[in-house]
């Protein structure tokens, strides 16, 4: 849906063009490493919080991937944040859309979503999408969130560190996601008048 107003594609279209003028095709496998670094870091955050076993690693991206968990653990262990639930998922039907938030965070008597990122950022569009999961799990919860946490993990240096969106930030991404959704919703209307 942010295609509509083009936040995500104009960060995509960047990473691309570095890509490229370093003379790297996109589908050769120092393009793939930095999704498969995001990917195995965020199965090792889920293995962490289910109580699973750790996943295997290859040894290309062993010291980024260990890197990003032990940082990780250091980070809830400073914040002192519960890892209430993880790979929370729903449809709203007020807003008819599916959400899957990556984990509900609580300390003390606040709760907020929280979402596990790997690259650069956070951008712009991933407010709109946390505001969009906070309100679809205030609706599903009947309670009041806190806020939005982003872990961000480094695909070059696998270092974790986190930015937090007090609630009211949370608001202005769910207007802006609504109102991405209807643009969504009339595109291929408007597509329909001109072919």
């Amino acid at each position: 849906m942010n295609k509509n107003v083009g936040w995500s594609l104009e960060n995509l279209m960047r990473w691309a063009n570095k890509i490229g003028r370093e003379g790297v095709d996109l589908r050769d496998a120092r393009a793939q490493a930095a999704a498969n670094i995001g990917t195995l870091v965020h199965s090792f955050i889920e293995a962490e919080v289910l109580g699973l076993p750790e996943p295997a690693v290859p040894d290309e991206y062993r010291d980024r991937v260990i890197r990003g968990r032990d940082t990780f653990r250091e980070w809830r262990e400073q914040t002192r944040l519960d890892i209430l639930g993880t790979e929370l998922h729903g449809v709203d039907e007020e807003d008819e859309a599916g959400w899957c938030v990556d984990g509900l965070l609580g300390f003390e008597d606040r709760i907020s979503v929280g979402d596990w990122k790997s690259g650069k950022g956070p951008f712009p569009e991933h407010v709109l999408q946390l505001g969009a999961y906070t309100t679809f799990v205030e609706r599903k919860l009947g309670i009041k969130l806190h806020g939005a946490y982003i872990g961000k993990f480094s695909t070059t240096s696998g270092i974790f560190h986190q930015v937090f969106f007090p609630r009211d930030v949370m608001e202005v991404g769910y207007k802006a996601w609504t109102l991405a959704r209807g643009l969504h919703v009339y595109r291929p209307i408007i597509e329909g008048y001109v072919r």
